[in-house]
């Protein structure tokens, strides 16, 4: 089944790369194989628990490329692995599904900000190169403290 997932992504990505726009039954391919693993419940009920119970990141990186299309829907695993288990990209996929952009909504935002500052701490580079890209350099980055 990893290997499936890992090919759908794959080529997911090669096809976004090489400038040509996917053909419809690609499309359609790529969302029938989407749906397939989505709608396996056993199989999300058994990443869920390997999550849940013992902090198994590839469970998370699994059960995260099932829902890639629900995000939102995937916030409390993320939670559980960044506050119980300290998984760096969970902090990372926290941030990036609470942060709000062009709304004054300064308390979800200070809380996405706090996700991220954490992944940067866990050394976890693609937060700390956003936020570089935020704060400009990576000495000016705030600690996670200065968000309590």
């Amino acid at each position: 089944m990893n290997k499936l997932i890992i090919l759908c992504v794959a080529t997911q990505l090669l096809n976004s790369c090489n400038g040509k726009e996917k053909s419809s039954d690609e499309i359609v391919s790529l969302n029938y194989v989407q749906d397939s693993l989505f709608n396996n419940d056993s199989l999300r009920s058994t990443l869920q628990e390997k999550i849940i119970n013992s902090g198994d990141t590839n469970a998370y990186d699994e059960l995260s490329s099932i829902y890639i299309s629900f995000p939102k829907e995937f916030l409390y695993f993320s939670i559980i692995m960044a506050n119980d288990y300290k998984y760096p990209k969970a902090y990372y996929d926290v941030y990036w599904n609470l942060k709000t952009e062009g709304k004054n909504d300064s308390g979800v935002n200070k809380l996405a900000n706090y996700y991220l500052i954490k992944a940067c701490e866990l050394n976890y580079d693609p937060a700390k190169k956003h936020a570089i890209s935020i704060y400009g350099d990576s000495s000016a980055i705030p600690s996670s403290n200065d968000f309590r």
